[in-house]
């Protein structure tokens, strides 16, 4: 389904296996969107429309992956798009865990 873009923060549940998720692009800038997999029985794949100096597909694998962003601007106020501000892994304290979700550009 798609994340809302006016709530801040969006829970994944992929109790019912995996799931195709979306974010669209923002027209508010400076928004800040964060999103964390709460419940994990399937991967959750974020497209982000607008995405600005990132992929554009994160992969949730594991509760407590976390991705925030925020919608930048330039000086003008005109819409550069989605920037990731930071990724958490799930699996932070377990041995040879990475930094956070995958990220891919499609």
């Amino acid at each position: 389904g798609a994340c809302s873009i006016i709530k801040p923060v969006t829970f994944l549940d992929t109790t019912g296996g995996a799931a195709a998720v979306t974010l669209a692009a923002s027209t508010v800038p400076g928004a800040v969107k964060h999103i964390i997999m709460a419940k994990d029985a399937g991967d959750a794949t974020l497209t982000v429309a607008n995405a600005a100096a990132v992929g554009n597909t994160v992969t949730f694998a594991s509760v407590g992956d976390a991705v925030s962003f925020i919608n930048a601007a330039d000086e003008d106020n005109v819409i550069i798009g989605w920037c990731m501000i930071s990724r958490e892994s799930g699996l932070a304290n377990v041995v040879a865990a990475f930094d956070g979700p995958a990220i891919t550009t499609v």
